[in-house]
This record gives C-alpha cells, sequence and structure tokens, in this order.
C-alpha cells in the first residue's frame, strides 16, 4: 500500500513539474507577444530553453509553485521585463491565476529585500514614462506594492501622492490625474490619489489662492475653463468647504482675484459655446450676474463700460454678453416686483 502512494505521489509531482513548465512557457510566450508591441522591453539575461526551466521533484515539494516559477522567471528576466509579462499574463484567462500569485510573490520578494516604493518605481522603469504613467500598466504593480509596504510597516508609512511629487510638479501631476479619472482602468487609482492630494493640501492648511498658484492657474488664459487644472481646483474647494462650512469658498471668487468683473464676465460668455465648459460656465455666471445685481450692477451701467476704450480686455466683447445679463436682470426685476 505504502509503495501505491509513494507511485502516485511521483506521478503527482511530474505532473506538478509538467503543469509549472507549461505555465511558464505559456507566460513567457505572453511575454514575448508584449514584446513586438513594446520595442522597449528588456530581454532576457539569455535565451529561455525548456531545460531552463525543468524543476526536480525535490524543489516541488519543498516550495510553493508560484516561487518556483518565479524563481526561474527571475533568473531570465529583469524586475521590468518580468513586471510586464506578468502584467501581460493577467489579462489572459488560461494564466490569470498564476499571474496574481506570482505577482504577489514578486512583491514578497521585494519586501523581503527591504525595497522601498521608490526602490521599485525605478526597478519597473516608471521613472521613464514622463506624463504616460498611469498607461503603463506596471504602475498598477507598482501602486500594489506600495499599499502592501504601507501595510506591513505602518510606522514608514507613504502616500502614493508624496512619492509622486518627488518626480513631478503638482500641475503636472493635476493634469495627469484628471486624464487617468477618464479611464475606466485608472479611475480608482486616480481618485485615490487626488484626495491624497487634497488631503496633503488640506493638512498644511493651504489656502485658495496658495492651491490656485501651485496649480499655475493664476496667470490670465483664455482657455481656463478648459484646463484639467481647473477641475482639480474645484475639488480642493469641496473638502475645504466641508470642512469649513461657515466660510465657504467659491471659484467665482478666486477667479475674480486674478481676473476683473469684464473679462471674466466675456471668458465665461465665451465659454458657454463648447461643449466641455459649457455647464461650469453658466453656472458661475449665473453666480457672476447675482452678485452684479447685488452691487446695483444695471444693463446699462454694463453697456457704458463696454462701450469704453477695449484695451486690455481678454476677449473682444460681443452683444450676445450684454444680452445674457440683461435678459437675467430683466427676469431677476420681474421677481422682485
Amino acid at each position: 500500500m505504502n509503495n501505491i502512494f509513494k507511485k502516485s505521489e511521483s506521478t503527482l509531482v511530474r505532473f506538478n513539474s509538467f503543469v509549472l513548465l507549461a505555465a511558464v512557457a505559456l507566460i513567457v510566450s505572453i511575454g514575448v507577444t508584449s514584446a513586438n508591441t513594446d520595442a522597449q522591453i528588456t530581454q532576457p539575461r539569455s535565451i529561455p530553453s525548456a531545460h531552463s526551466f525543468r524543476f526536480n521533484q525535490t524543489m516541488v515539494e519543498k516550495q510553493n509553485p508560484e516561487e518556483i516559477v518565479l524563481s526561474k522567471l527571475m533568473a531570465q528576466y529583469t524586475p521590468y521585463s518580468l513586471a510586464k509579462m506578468i502584467a501581460s499574463a493577467k489579462k489572459v484567462s488560461n494564466t490569470e491565476g498564476l499571474a496574481i500569485l506570482l505577482q504577489a510573490q514578486q512583491r514578497r520578494v521585494w519586501m523581503d529585500t527591504g525595497k522601498s516604493g521608490d526602490d521599485v518605481f525605478k526597478l519597473l522603469k516608471l521613472d521613464e514614462t514622463g506624463s504616460k504613467l498611469f498607461k503603463r500598466s506596471r504602475f498598477t504593480t507598482w501602486t500594489s506594492y506600495v499599499d502592501e509596504f504601507n501595510r506591513n510597516n505602518p510606522n514608514e508609512a507613504v502616500s502614493l501622492f508624496s512619492l509622486l511629487t518627488k518626480r513631478y510638479n503638482e500641475a503636472t501631476l493635476s493634469e495627469m490625474i484628471e486624464a487617468a479619472k477618464k479611464v475606466s482602468s485608472t479611475e480608482s487609482i486616480a481618485t485615490k490619489l487626488q484626495s491624497q492630494q487634497n488631503k496633503l493640501w488640506s493638512s498644511k492648511k493651504k489656502s485658495p489662492d496658495d492651491v490656485f498658484k501651485l496649480l499655475m492657474l493664476d496667470k490670465p488664459n483664455k482657455a481656463v475653463l478648459s484646463d484639467p487644472k481647473l477641475r482639480a481646483f474645484a475639488s480642493y474647494l469641496k473638502v475645504i468647504n466641508l470642512a469649513n462650512p461657515r466660510k465657504e469658498a467659491t471659484l467665482l471668487a478666486t477667479l475674480s482675484h486674478y481676473y476683473d468683473d469684464v473679462n471674466l464676465g466675456l471668458l465665461l460668455q465665451e465659454g458657454k459655446k463648447f461643449p466641455e465648459t459649457k455647464k461650469i460656465a453658466e453656472e458661475l455666471q449665473v453666480a457672476q450676474f447675482a452678485r452684479w445685481l447685488k452691487e446695483g450692477e444695471t444693463f446699462e451701467s454694463l453697456f457704458k463700460l463696454l462701450s469704453r476704450k477695449k484695451e486690455g480686455w481678454i476677449i473682444y466683447p460681443d452683444m450676445a454678453f450684454l444680452k445674457s445679463y440683461g435678459d437675467f436682470y430683466t427676469a431677476m426685476m420681474k421677481t422682485t416686483h
């Protein structure tokens, strides 16, 4: 009976070895396919063969399968190339399960060898991606490592955002985050990063003006309403207004610090012409008109102002701007009489 069990066990080990060999071969083939679509992938240190991936009985008995596969792949590929291969394998149903295990094991190896989040960022060559950082599949490999590092080292925990600010100024990073929020595969991590960004600014007691300047929005710009950084700024206003509901900060008030009333009004009128800025332009225009009405600005006084010398205006005024205020003014007068 013992001989039967030993024979069955031996057969199982050989079967496991075969399965591991097949899994490695499939992952390598996926990596090669991925390499063909990305000329920058680092080539293996040597060309892998079936012999180089052969597993003996002792290895299979003593180690977890993913440890064996990873050790073999690590001997052949750089961390950068291997991370790309595993990320590609996660997208294929036949290798997804093993790829997830390999990725977890890879994180464990980095953890055991004392790699910091910054170290792994460089290992994965993410420091060479520029503004395309969020578009790289290995970016999520890095974020999952940082999350695991923070869980295992709470006294040394560091946010993803603070690590990224070592390489990007906050204006550029905000643009990247806003772009990533529009893509389903990166929306979640981008939202998380923006939350960390707002939390950092709030902890540093950054005023709306501080952040407006930090995002390089303080220079006159005809396209300010379509600037993605303005959306980042608006998200920060929501955070500080929740914390200080009695002292509400508004986007209109901040914009009014950098644009005079007429120039801002002209910008808002122009913004209503384009689908991507129509909503925010209309909301801001109503707020501006309400303030003008409260301050006693009439249609006639605005008409006289626009009839004066036009030097320094950011956009040449047209009758649509006057008509918009005229319609608002007339409607409000009717409701108050």
